[in-house]
């Protein structure tokens, strides 16, 4: 391609209200523009690059048996509701009645696009047999993003190119193998780019086994919190993770006593009065789930006064998505007072009690009337629960629990995920298959996907130095950048026409700068762009029957015989 016929505007500045480096380089190098806030237009270079990762991704997908679809994109779930409930009324029925759409895991897959169910409706109509099994569909598409931030770039975008893939299986065996493939395939493309990556777990099943991953690029800005062990490399969202502390010294239970407590509505303040610690309390929270009259449900969450509550936790366990905190009104309507409140003699409420406090002794808690806490609460003499489980929030400091290490909290962006999900959801579509003997088997569904623009924009951040970027080679648009210097020669000209015919022969991708510019316009834009060589050609190198090769983010030019530049070249690539 030649600059002259490309769509490309260089800008010596970019607009700062994004401040992200990276970004500006892509503004300013002509790969992308904003055409309002949070949305972008990726220009033909941008394209271009958007090109390199598809194919990547295609070839690894095809490899393991993948075949690509195109799938309508539906409207999200509650206008599905209104408008489509003529067309699709089972999805919308089934998809509410399951545990999993509580699943943070699954609300991150974006309900916006509706792919699972249409998988789902399709393959119905389609798999019947065990032998037509394993599946393994893949489509691009411009997916629309839950969180829009107007200042975080391509990472907050309105929508974003991604990869999604659908398998299909008769059996565990099986998808755990493509599962572990797909995965590592993500996670060599973003090693391929510089991009270095962290695995970690985003989704447990019923059995506390890991049932989906997110493959994390490490990065103090992200959006992503999770825990990673130093020791032994676990790591979980934060969200999710089991939770796992110094137990408390042994004793025995100790009488109930109530101890006023003025002006003590927070865990700082009646650890302040009090002069404990705040493992020694035990804080209750006061939900309401909301829904239609019939299932509305009070909830009480109680964690000890050193953790916080785990809504994505609680959520699950709950099977449902609708949360919300309680009102003051509400939470008097149960016999409870707000900021003082607890389990004990409440009627009409689910308690819900973490592990921690089940197994912890002489606690402080709110003695449900105002200004007073009870010394010396007990799980199981004093109160009970509808439900004992893991719902506190793990956080930094806490014990790994593959291997009793200290946890530390890192931050990262979302490159690619993969999750199952289970025969329920697959058996409440009615998507089923014929084994061996003629009987009908739930079919297993894996979900994956990888963001696309996300790893541009990685890579812009990771890979560029004051003058502009450096892309590597798996990703740039053009392989070389080869650039006339000086007036127009004819010599220097039918040199470089003749080198760039012969390197294009050699299926070498050229970005041919023939316009009649200065040479330091041309160096300036062949620096800003970041291709990974640049080959100049000036009358005294064309005079000498050589051209001047420099690799991207060296300083050292190399003088090339004009008769072994395609060779020099493919071995640099």
């Amino acid at each position: 391609m030649r600059v002259s016929k490309l769509l490309v505007q260089t800008l010596r500045q970019a607009p700062t209200d994004i401040p992200m480096p990276g970004h500006q380089f892509l503004l300013r190098g002509s790969f992308m523009r904003p055409l309002a806030a949070s949305v972008y237009v990726f220009l033909p270079l941008g394209t271009r690059v958007r090109r390199r990762v598809q194919a990547e991704l295609a070839r690894a997908l095809e490899d393991a048996g993948g075949q690509e679809i195109g799938l309508p994109i539906l409207q999200p779930l509650e206008v599905a509701e209104q408008r489509n409930s003529t067309l699709f009324p089972e999805w919308v029925a089934s998809l509410q009645s399951t545990a999993l759409f509580a699943s943070e895991g699954y609300r991150a897959w974006g309900l916006q696009s509706g792919h699972e169910r249409t998988v789902l409706a399709l393959m119905r109509n389609v798999v019947q047999s065990y032998r037509q099994l394993p599946v393994l569909l893949y489509l691009f598409w411009q997916a629309p993003e839950w969180e829009v931030h107007a200042s975080r770039g391509l990472f907050g975008s309105r929508e974003s190119m991604v990869l999604d893939a659908y398998s299909l299986h008769q059996n565990e065996e099986e998808r755990g193998t493509l599962y572990q493939l797909i995965l590592e395939e993500f996670a060599r493309l973003a090693e391929r780019s510089g991009i270095p990556t962290c695995r970690i777990i985003m989704d447990i099943d019923e059995r506390g086994c890991p049932s989906g991953h997110r493959l994390i690029w490490p990065w103090r800005e992200g959006e992503r919190t999770f825990l990673v062990c130093s020791k032994c490399n676990w790591a979980c969202e934060q969200t999710i993770a089991p939770v796992r502390k110094e137990t408390l010294p042994a004793e025995p239970p100790q009488p109930l006593q109530e101890v006023a407590t003025p002006e003590c509505k927070t865990i700082a303040a009646l650890c302040a009065w009090l002069q404990i610690p705040p493992s020694r309390t035990a804080k209750s929270l006061f939900l309401v789930t909301e829904g239609d009259e019939t299932t509305a449900r009070n909830v009480i969450a109680v964690v000890r006064g050193d953790t916080e509550l785990s809504m994505s936790k609680l959520r699950r366990l709950l099977g449902t998505a609708n949360l919300r905190p309680a009102s003051e009104e509400e939470i008097r309507m149960i016999g409870a007072e707000p900021g003082y409140g607890s389990p004990i003699g409440i009627r009409g409420a689910e308690v819900v009690v973490d592990n921690l406090v089940a197994s912890s002794r002489n606690l402080v808690a709110g003695a449900n009337r105002p200004e007073y806490h009870l010394l010396n609460v007990n799980y199981g003499r004093d109160y009970e629960a509808t439900r004992i489980a893991d719902i506190a929030l793990a956080q930094e400091g806490d014990l790994c629990p593959s291997c009793a290490a200290t946890l530390r909290l890192e931050h990262g962006i979302e490159l690619a995920l993969a999750g199952n999900l289970g025969a329920h959801t697959t058996q409440a579509h009615n998507l089923c298959y014929l084994d061996q003997s003629g009987a009908p088997q739930p079919v297993l569904l894996g979900r994956y996907r990888f963001h696309i623009d996300r790893l541009i924009a990685s890579v812009a951040e990771t890979h560029h130095d004051e003058q502009g970027l450096i892309w590597p080679a798996s990703l740039a648009p053009y392989d070389v950048y080869l650039m006339t210097l000086g007036r127009r020669n004819p010599l220097v000209d039918e040199m470089a026409d003749r080198l760039y015919d012969q390197l294009h022969a050699a299926n070498v991708r050229v970005l041919y700068d023939d316009r009649d510019e200065r040479a330091g316009v041309k160096f300036y834009d062949a620096d800003l762009i970041g291709l990974p060589l640049r080959i100049a050609i000036g009358e005294r190198s064309a005079a000498e029957g050589s051209v001047e090769v420099k690799q991207r983010g060296t300083s050292e030019v190399t003088k090339v015989v004009i008769t072994d530049v395609v060779a020099y070249v493919k071995s640099l690539l």
